[in-house]
This record gives structure tokens, C-alpha cells and sequence, in this order.
């Protein structure tokens, strides 16, 4: 399923000489009204889904380089009207997400056609297992390194426009205004920098 190397998503949190969340983009592919953009805050990789019309569909493979945990982060549907956005998890070719044949509809990109999980069921009937995605404290997959990773999103028609975003950290779920830690030698250079400008201020005084 690996299409293309795209990009190297690295987040680095020197702390203690180690690199936490180090995870490696494969590819990241969209239909026409879907876009995927990854980043870092620090000690964190996050994959942001956004899409301007629907129905869409779009997903991106990944690797991770030592055992980390996939959270839902960010939903911008959530109404009393029905919806089915939906995600999909495959660890290599097993698909870790089966509860509903949303995605198997003939709109959503060949890859990710299939079995998935709807993010929300307001308005759908049957008996559906949704992801509360309030609770971002608890980890929907454990992630091991030596394998691809695939996350996938379908939107089947409502919301026409939103975001679905996903996390991948070594440890609990980073909050999206966490302060990236500096290295030991970071926290040395701000120190002297103040010290500089405290004798500058005596001179100054003098």
C-alpha cells in the first residue's frame, strides 16, 4: 500500500537523549475535496483530514519507530443532524476497524474501500460503534514499529465540510497547546541570554 515516500514528520522531544513519536510519512493521498496535513507540536505527530465538499474520502500510511498509541483528536461535525463520518485503521493488510459498510460505497478511494467505524451515528440506525471523540485520554490503537499504518477518513455526505484529525504519540495524549520541551543545553542558552541582559541593565543603571 505504500505509494510514495512524501515526507519525514519527526517529532522531537530532547529529553533525557531520546526522540518520542519519531514517525515516518509514506504517503498521504485525497480525493479531489479532501486534504491531509501532518504535523508536530514537539513530543507529538498530528494528521489533520479536512474536506471542502462531500462525499470524500482520503488517508495517508505512516510507520513509527518504537511503540506508540493513535487518539482521536478533533471533530467539527457533532449536530443533531445525521452523520456519518467515518475512519478506518489498517495494520498492514488487516483492517482494525469493522463495524460498518460505510466505506464500501463505490465513491470512496479503492484503498481504503471496506469496513470502517463511524465517528459519530446522530440520525443512523442500527447498532453502531461509534468513537467518543471527547475523550482523547484514551488511545484507540497501540501502534508497533515494523509494520505501515494506514488511517483513512470517508465522508458520505454530511458534514459537507469538516475536520477529522488523529494523533500518534510514545505516551499519553499531548493537548494541541503543549509547550515543546527544550534540551538541557536550550534551557543553559536562556539562562546566559538573561544573564547578559541583567548586566546590561546594571551598566545601564551606572
Amino acid at each position: 500500500m505504500k505509494t510514495s515516500f512524501i515526507a519525514i514528520a519527526a517529532a522531537m522531544a530532547i529529553s533525557g537523549g531520546s526522540a518520542q513519536a519519531l514517525t515516518t510519512i509514506n504517503s498521504a493521498v485525497s480525493a479531489a475535496s479532501s486534504t491531509s496535513t501532518i504535523n508536530t507540536n514537539g513530543i507529538a505527530t498530528n494528521i489533520d483530514f479536512t474536506w471542502s465538499a462531500a462525499p470524500t474520502s482520503a488517508y495517508v500510511t505512516f510507520e513509527v519507530d518504537a511503540t506508540s498509541y493513535l487518539y482521536m483528536d478533533e471533530y467539527s461535525g457533532m449536530s443533531a443532524s445525521p452523520e456519518y463520518s467515518a475512519f478506518m485503521l489498517y495494520r498492514g493488510a488487516t483492517n482494525l476497524t469493522q463495524d460498518y459498510t460505510l466505506c464500501a460505497h463505490s465513491t470512496v478511494l479503492a484503498d481504503i474501500r471496506g469496513r470502517c467505524n463511524l465517528v459519530t451515528n446522530y440520525g443512523a440506525s442500527g447498532a453502531i460503534t461509534n468513537y467518543d471523540l471527547t475523550s482523547t485520554t484514551t488511545a484507540f490503537a497501540v501502534l508497533n514499529p515494523g509494520v505501515e499504518y494506514l488511517v483513512g477518513v470517508v465522508e458520505g455526505g454530511t458534514p459537507a465540510d469538516g475536520l477529522l484529525s488523529f494523533q500518534i504519540s510514545e505516551g499519553a495524549y499531548v493537548p494541541a497547546a503543549a509547550a515543546v520541551p527544550l534540551p538541557a543545553g536550550g534551557m543553559l542558552l536562556l539562562g546566559a541570554l538573561g544573564g547578559i541582559a541583567a548586566l546590561r541593565r546594571r551598566r545601564k543603571a551606572a
